[in-house]
């Protein structure tokens, strides 16, 4: 591996990872977006796609507790290959038209979304340059809005043309060609790995340390505030036009489309303005700030306002609350000591599951309470605020720090 050239190689790297992050989050995203036909199909209530977003992440939360000594025995392209080969299983438990068979769907699912990230932030921080490591991130981030782009713009008109079912099958196809794809690259990536790591060794030990660590901690509470904004944004979006927005399903799918280009965008461009000013954390507090405007922007919707209007309000709102994340990880692998990505990238993963466990099901629930999608979406910018005091509270620590122990 070391005589192929730091260029060529993290190219690689990046290709690759953004590559199976496309897979594992177009997978993940592909029942949102056409949560009407199948809640029309299986005769129950549409609002039911929150649960099962909910059982991916309660999934992802139990697999991210081991995710960093499974990346650590396995090596992280390993890892990477079942977190795909897991995608496939998932997807097709999910086609089954039964609500049992679903909901196992998801479990497995969020199985391999524990294990994704981990095993591409080992990578990432293995073979990336300090320089540009907010910008290396976000590329491989913006794996997750490509991929709910490619599910909002092909599953409905799957869905509607071949029926549901099939919008599953081509995840599963497509998990595997993925998997299959990375076999010649995990040879050379995991040289590092630790064959007699244990799989169950320690596996709170990582929450220990990111708890023990102020700025760590208040990256815990970050992670924790935006994923709720983002998934329960993603996961209503398209049943939120089409129940109460008067859009089609195509349509729905479109916005969703376009809300997830505007969080690919936002992920470059987040990163590149995080490299340029060379501070991440306080560009967290800002992507909050404005995430908060969005998300109350979205209450003031009315039947007055145009399309056009409504699509670029979402763009926003995709470029803050789905475009943080690169900037997140990049920031967690800064400060996480040395041989511990992969291990405190899982450990995010937790603290953010444990939040969307808790904010998607709340979100089902005041839906029934205020029957209106627009309200709920506004009151987000309320959680958004929790991930901005936290950017202003780690900035100020690090500060701190930085006086108390000049170089």
């Amino acid at each position: 591996m070391d005589a192929i050239p730091l260029r060529n190689r993290i190219v690689t790297v990046v290709s690759a990872t953004l590559g199976a992050q496309v897979v594992v989050s177009s997978a993940s995203a592909l029942l949102p977006t056409i949560a009407p036909k199948v809640a029309a199909s299986l005769q129950v209530s549409p609002a039911l796609v929150g649960y099962y977003v909910t059982l991916i992440y309660a999934s992802a939360m139990v697999t991210s507790l081991f995710s960093g000594n499974l990346v650590r025995r396995w090596g992280a392209g390993r890892a990477a290959q079942v977190a795909l080969a897991v995608v496939a299983v998932g997807s097709l438990l999910s086609a089954i038209p039964s609500l049992p068979a679903m909901a196992l769907g998801a479990l497995v699912l969020g199985s391999s979304y524990g294990l994704i990230t981990p095993a591409s932030s080992h990578l990432l921080a293995r073979f990336g340059s300090a320089g540009s490591i907010n910008f290396i991130f976000s590329v491989k981030q913006t794996g997750v809005p490509v991929g709910g782009m490619v599910a909002g713009a092909s599953a409905p008109a799957i869905a509607l043309a071949l029926g549901w079912q099939t919008a599953f099958g081509v995840a599963a196809a497509a998990a595997l060609v993925a998997m299959v794809l990375l076999e010649p690259l995990h040879r050379s990536w995991d040289t590092d790995r630790n064959p007699g790591i244990g799989l169950l060794q320690n596996p709170f030990s990582a929450l220990v340390l990111a708890h023990g660590i102020p700025v760590l901690r208040w990256l815990m509470i970050i992670t924790t505030a935006y994923v709720v904004v983002q998934v329960c944004l993603t996961t209503f979006v398209v049943t939120a036009l089409v129940t109460e927005g008067g859009f089609s399903l195509l349509e729905a799918g479109a916005v969703f489309s376009v809300m997830q280009l505007g969080g690919g965008v936002g992920r470059l461009a987040w990163g590149w303005v995080a490299d340029s000013l060379g501070n991440g954390i306080a560009v967290l507090g800002i992507i909050g700030v404005l995430m908060a405007a969005a998300g109350l922007g979205t209450a003031s919707i009315t039947p007055d306002w145009s399309k056009p209007a409504i699509y670029g309000l979402f763009a926003v709102y995709g470029a803050t609350a789905i475009g943080w994340n690169g900037v997140f990880h990049a920031v967690l692998a800064r400060h996480s000591p040395a041989g511990q990505v992969s291990a405190l990238s899982g450990a995010s993963l937790f603290y953010s599951s444990v939040g969307i466990l808790l904010g998607v099901p709340a979100f089902t629930a005041l839906h029934h309470v205020l029957g209106n999608y627009g309200r709920l979406f506004g009151l987000m910018a309320l959680v958004a605020c929790a991930g901005i005091a936290a950017s202003w509270l780690a900035c100020k620590n690090l500060a701190v720090a930085a006086h108390s122990n000049p170089p």
